[in-house]
């Protein structure tokens, strides 16, 4: 006989079984509900509905300002990568986005 093991004959053994039943049953139902119940995410929703309160929001957006590299050049790059990992901005916008730099530049050659 195994140490910890407790066994149950006769009627609270049916009655012990009926309860287990039902619990797997309840609990299959409630699985079953909450993956029909799980909404959709939509990029363009609003990103703010995606917070509670605006101060959720802001704390988020603190915390990934802390996590980016203080080189501004950098921070564009990861920002970029990001948008195209989800889907804001495709490669081929990203390849013609053009920075400031070459903005003053084109403007300056047109200027003199």
């Amino acid at each position: 006989m195994q140490k910890g093991c407790i066994t149950v004959y006769g009627p609270l053994s049916d009655r012990l079984k009926s309860e287990k039943e039902g619990s797997k049953m309840r609990m299959r139902k409630t699985r079953m509900n909450h993956k029909t119940a799980v909404p959709s995410v939509n990029p363009e929703e609003s990103p703010a509905k995606a917070f509670k309160s605006p101060q959720t929001f802001g704390k988020a957006i603190s915390k990934v300002n802390a996590a980016l590299p203080n080189s501004p050049r950098r921070k564009v790059a990861v920002v970029k990568k990001l948008a195209v990992k989800f889907g804001f901005m495709t490669k081929a916008q990203r390849r013609h986005l053009c920075t400031d730099e070459d903005l003053q530049k084109s403007m300056s050659v047109r200027v003199t």
